[in-house]
């Protein structure tokens, strides 16, 4: 059975598809204030990145039935970042498909 982005024939529909699926592929962020400094910001970042790959939190996920696909800092900033720079058009044919 294929992934609903299989069925994407153009680019503009890849680009409003990948932009009302950004949600999912986030999943849940954790953030800080704008404020709090780039050393503490890196220093939450290390922790977190330690957090999910350590033995005994996989396998406290395992027996909670999470599953764990973290994303880097660097990474969830390049997504947010490409939500941010997605052009109008896209945008407008986004919100018609999700009915606003």
């Amino acid at each position: 059975m294929p992934f609903g982005g299989d069925l994407v024939a153009s680019e503009r529909d890849r680009k409003v598809y990948d932009f009302l699926t950004a949600p999912e592929r986030l999943g849940r962020l954790f953030m800080v204030p704008a404020k709090v400094s780039a050393e503490r910001v890196a220093a939450l970042r290390t922790a977190f990145d330690a957090m999910v790959v350590d033995p005994g939190f996989l396998a406290e996920a395992q027996r909670s039935g999470l599953t764990v696909t973290p994303m880097t800092g660097s990474e969830v900033d390049r997504a947010v970042a490409a939500l941010y720079a997605t052009p109008a058009d896209i945008v407008a044919r986004a919100r018609i498909i999700a009915g606003e």
